[in-house]
């Protein structure tokens, strides 16, 4: 009798949740494992596919690259890891994808993607992409892209871009590119590019460049060019040119 009253309490602590195959449940008011394509669980969510997500606070693993639906609304904070890779509305916390990790609107936390990371708005903390890190908005902290790493908006922090380094706005920090390096505002720190840089505003700090070196503003503090440096408002502190 008491093991029968025992199992009566387990059945009734526990939800299974199994509606059109969606995805099975061991969890207690929303607290457990969830297997399959659940809405919302706080715990460990192991799936395919996402389609349905909304929020995973906990650890969420896939195989495959999140449907539209997913990548739109779903918030995930805590560990995300995928074979392709992690994608939602926004990703916290520590990122991995064996090809990607995106997110429609913020990534914040530590991002590495194989081939690259891209948010829709801002980006972060650390973000590494084999190939680039791309934001629609700004990017704060850490970003290696290999080949490159650009922001539509501005960069605080470290970035690199194996090749190219850029910023709709601008660049505070330091900032490097292989090959060329740019913004449309100012830059502001330490920047090193090996061919060329370039700034829609002013520069200020220490600029170095391979062939050539402009500002459509103000230049201030040390800059050095292997041909050419040029300011469209003047320039304030030490330049060299080779040319």
């Amino acid at each position: 009798m008491r093991g029968c009253l025992a199992c009566l309490f387990v059945v009734g602590a526990f939800s299974v949740h199994n509606a059109r195959a969606a995805s099975l449940d061991l969890a207690y008011k929303g607290y457990g494992l969830s297997l399959g394509d659940s809405r919302r669980i706080t715990g460990i969510r192991l799936n395919v596919i996402d389609r349905r997500l909304e929020q995973v606070n906990g650890l969420n693993v896939t195989l495959w690259r999140a449907r539209r639906n997913a990548m739109r609304r779903a918030v995930i904070n805590g560990v995300a890891v995928g074979l392709i890779g992690p994608r939602g509305r926004a990703l916290n916390g520590l990122l991995v994808g064996g090809l990607e990790v995106g997110a429609d609107r913020d990534i914040t936390g530590i991002a590495l993607g194989g081939i690259g990371v891209g948010a829709g708005r801002d980006i972060s903390g650390l973000t590494i992409g084999g190939i680039g890190v791309g934001s629609g908005g700004a990017i704060t902290g850490v970003a290696l892209g290999g080949i490159a790493t650009g922001s539509g908006r501005e960069i605080n922090g470290l970035a690199v871009g194996g090749i190219a380094t850029g910023s709709g706005e601008g660049i505070t920090g330091i900032g490097l590119g292989g090959v060329a390096l740019g913004a449309g505002g100012k830059l502001k720190g330490l920047m090193a590019s090996g061919v060329a840089m370039g700034s829609g505003a002013g520069l200020s700090g220490l600029a170095l460049s391979g062939v050539a070196l402009g500002a459509g503003g103000r230049l201030t503090g040390i800059r050095a060019s292997g041909f050419a440096v040029g300011s469209g408002t003047g320039i304030t502190g030490l330049a060299l040119s080779g040319g």
